[in-house]
């Protein structure tokens, strides 16, 4: 008997090391995994990044980890990109709380900054984060500097 359900089909492809059949099965989810990553993702989030960024980090974990998938029924593979999706965001929110533990123990520098404030601004224009959110620090850095040359005289 020939299976003619074409996520399973895919499933099966993608499994075996066919990135196209990867990249088919997310293609056809997408609508419904970026709705579920917009619901999900909360409003502190959101200043941080988009579901599409969400989603790029779901996506490369399922290009990883799709030959271990088990196939438990007609939605098992949608319903498990979601599991990954709410995980991340647990993760998220989790390194969210870390961070601002961290933040709320530092002291504010003397003077309203000064060398502190340097360094902090260069470490934030010199990191290699690659993460959403460090990509946009780096920015933010980037544009303080810039204003802040703009008021020399």
């Amino acid at each position: 008997m020939v299976d003619r359900d074409p996520t399973r089909v895919w499933v099966n492809d993608a499994r075996q090391g066919d990135a196209l059949a990867v990249s088919k099965l997310l293609a056809t989810y997408h609508p419904v995994l970026r709705a579920h990553a917009d619901a999900r993702l909360d409003r502190r989030l959101r200043t941080r990044l988009e579901p599409e960024d969400l989603l790029q980090q779901a996506y490369l974990e399922v290009f990883r980890s799709i030959d271990r998938f088990e196939d438990r029924g007609p939605n098992a593979f949608v319903n498990g990109v979601l599991t990954i999706i709410d995980r991340k965001l647990i993760d998220l929110r989790r390194a969210q709380g870390r961070q601002k533990r961290d933040l709320d123990r530092e002291q504010p520098a003397e003077g309203g900054g000064g060398a502190h404030s340097y360094w902090n601004l260069l470490d934030e224009l010199y990191s290699d984060s690659r993460s959403p959110s460090g990509v946009i620090r780096r920015e933010e850095a980037v544009g303080a500097l810039i204003t802040s040359m703009s008021r020399l005289t």
